[in-house]
């Protein structure tokens, strides 16, 4: 749609010139819909962006074009439209999402909420191609600004420019961005996976962070949606893999409370239709070392049941390297038990948004009790994830859950206090300080 948007806004603009007028041009996109479509599942995720295209076009002038751009991106010509009135609509537009309707099948979808850039002709471009970038920028900036959000763009009138507390450009961002791991900018922290008993450290999940010059430690919040519009993000999940791989290699082969350790590394659904990925995931092992059984790889629960069939082969395929393999986020999706039994799983890591309500004071949340059985039915090690309090934690045990991961025990933290805790007896309040 690319090539007949930018057709139409020509002639648009060659309308407007000749009257004196003006045209008004909106980019938004949907917040967190990585997280939607892993949650959810893509199937969901391609049915939402239908229905937001219905919706804009339900909810825009007969003479406005709306039109999705690509990926979860849309972008909405307004003739006739100042640049003020521009951000009039766009607000509107804001608020109004929130109550599109979005169950599917009568599963409950969580409202959707859209981040906008707003540009206008004449005041920020004279052709189309300055128009939607002009826009296209204000909408990263309003991505920087916390999600959410109206930004317009900052071509011609200063007090329009968002003040952000760390000034950058989304396009500043990204080129950043790209030269992050050449840099070694990039930092793993691990946060501890333990064992209920004693809290003894079993396992670490490897979390990415990167140190910037100027902004500080940023969290994946803060660069992975931008890391997302081009193939950075690539470069920093093969980062990730193998900093993850040398560092547990480097525990075990060091550290004697380590020999044992498992390293998780959490991987996005576009690795189960991705052959290279094996390859990679093969060239890691063999270049650090690492025994193979050490390294867990994270696949979220909806990524598994996306394309289960895909999924399943993928899967095997990782198997046969040695890797063990752990369904995360489980109890956000909707699994098939048919498939859930035919996978090669290791482990079962409950979701946060479900351990939230264990209590020793309660009876076990009828929700968590079944995962628990079902995961011991399919012999698989239970992790709830989130353990926050230590009735959390006690609750678990009484499930019968052996392992736990939490704040209660340890936040994520740089390899180098991982290792300190590692070399000495750890207890509860150790861990949580």
């Amino acid at each position: 749609l690319a090539g007949y948007l930018e057709e139409t806004l020509e002639r648009e603009l060659h309308r407007a010139a000749r009257s004196g007028g003006s045209v008004g041009v909106i980019m938004c996109d949907i917040d967190e819909f990585k997280e939607l479509n892993d949650t959810f599942g893509h199937p969901a995720g391609d049915e939402i962006l239908r229905k937001l295209g219905h919706f804009l076009q339900a909810n825009v002038r007969d003479e406005d074009l709306a039109c999705r751009y690509g990926g979860d991106e849309f972008v909405l010509i307004l003739p006739d439209a100042s640049f003020g009135i521009t951000l009039e609509r766009s607000q509107r537009l804001r608020e109004a999402v929130k109550e599109m309707d979005l169950n599917r099948g009568g599963r409950a979808i969580e409202s959707i909420s859209l981040s906008f850039g707003a540009a206008a002709f004449p005041r920020d471009g004279m052709a189309s191609a300055k128009l939607i970038g002009s826009a296209d920028a204000a909408l990263y900036r309003a991505k920087l600004a916390g999600k959410d959000q109206v930004i317009g763009s900052t071509a011609l009138n200063p007090n329009d420019h968002y003040k952000s507390p760390h000034p950058s450009s989304a396009s500043e961002t990204e080129l950043d961005l790209r030269l992050a791991v050449e840099k070694e900018e990039l930092r793993l922290h691990y946060q501890s996976i333990v064992d209920l008993r004693d809290a003894s450290v079993i396992g670490a999940e490897a979390l990415v962070r990167w140190e910037h010059p100027q902004r500080g430690l940023l969290g994946p919040n803060d660069f992975i949606p931008f890391a997302e519009l081009d193939r950075t993000i690539r470069e920093i999940d093969n980062w990730v893999l193998r900093e993850a791989c040398r560092q547990a290699a480097e525990w075990r082969a060091t550290l004697p409370s380590a020999a044992a350790l498992k390293v998780s590394v959490n991987v996005d659904a576009s690795v189960l239709d991705n052959p290279r990925f094996l390859v990679n995931v093969a060239n890691c092992l063999k270049e650090t070392g690492l025994y193979p059984p050490a390294l867990l790889l994270e696949i979220s629960e909806a990524a598994l049941m996306g394309n289960a069939e895909a999924s399943l082969t993928q899967l095997r395929k990782l198997k046969d390297l040695g890797v063990g393999l752990a369904v995360d986020k489980f109890g956000t999706g909707y699994s098939s038990l048919r498939y859930l039994e035919s996978f090669p799983l290791d482990y079962l890591k409950i979701d946060n948004s479900s351990t939230q309500s264990m209590s020793v004071s309660h009876p076990a949340p009828p929700l968590v009790e079944a995962m628990v059985k079902m995961g011991e039915a399919l012999d698989l090690r239970i992790v709830p994830v989130g353990l926050e309090l230590e009735e959390q934690s006690i609750a678990a045990q009484q499930l019968g859950c052996e392992l736990g991961q939490g704040y209660y025990f340890h936040k994520p933290q740089p390899s180098e206090q991982l290792a300190s805790l590692l070399r000495r007896p750890t207890s509860v309040a150790e861990g949580s300080n």
